[in-house]
């Protein structure tokens, strides 16, 4: 007996294996993992220090005050200086820039005995300087604008001057730049700027070495012991 399959029956069909998108994505997942290793290359032998690049010798120069052109010398006579501070162009003589500049030296202070800022202005024929009533503060008028002493700048730098008197014993030059100057100095009034540098100290201990970095200063005193005064002398010496 012969059993002959029902033309109604399915036939057991295999499903076949198609590229479906999951496939695609795993596929290429594996491939970039993989990509890295193939195209990794032995990496290069460190430089010794024998082989560096020598590099060309930085020569700094600086001045003991704020300018790096240092203090502009003075006239003869020794009161005014042939230049002052020009904002951000620094010291320049007064032939070289287009603006109104005056620098009185700290002589011209010791010769006129001026106690404050206001004392010093009155030598230049540009300003005006008024006092209050009853107080100490002094305000400055160039070429008939009014400054403050907010207005005033050490070393170039504003709000660390008194508000109201400002002595002379800080300055070695006292500066007046007349005219606008926003250019130089940023904000500031529209009758000009007035500026001072730090006083700078004699060095007269300095006589003789190289370069004059050796010296002494002798000194004299008194020292006092319970009653008696006795006379001592002191001596330093630096190098």
């Amino acid at each position: 007996m012969h059993y002959q399959p029902s033309p109604c029956a399915a036939p057991l069909l295999r499903p076949a294996l198609s590229a479906t998108p999951i496939a695609l994505a795993a596929a290429a997942m594996v491939l970039a993992l993989a990509t890295p290793a193939l195209h990794a290359q032995p990496t290069a032998a460190p430089t010794t220090a024998g082989e560096g690049k020598a590099l060309s010798t930085v020569t700094v120069n600086a001045s003991a005050d704020a300018s790096a052109q240092g203090l502009s010398p003075a006239y003869p006579g020794g009161q005014v200086a042939r230049g002052a501070r020009a904002g951000i162009l620094g010291t320049r003589d007064a032939m070289d820039t287009p603006f109104s500049a005056i620098s009185y030296t700290n002589e011209l202070i010791l010769d006129r005995h001026a106690r404050s800022v206001g004392d010093v202005l009155q030598n230049d024929p540009t300003v005006r300087v008024a006092r209050g009533f009853g107080n100490f503060q002094e305000s400055y008028f160039i070429r008939g604008f009014l400054l403050d002493s907010d207005d005033t700048a050490f070393n170039g730098l504003y709000s660390l001057l008194p508000r109201q008197y400002i002595a002379t014993e800080l300055f070695e030059r006292v500066e007046v730049l007349r005219g606008a100057s926003a250019f130089l100095n940023g904000a500031s009034p529209a009758g000009g700027g007035i500026g001072g540098s730090t006083q700078l100290a004699a060095d007269i201990a300095r006589r003789f070495g190289p370069d004059g970095n050796t010296g002494g200063y002798p000194g004299s005193g008194y020292l006092t012991v319970s009653a008696p005064r006795t006379v001592s002398l002191s001596a330093s010496v630096d190098f």
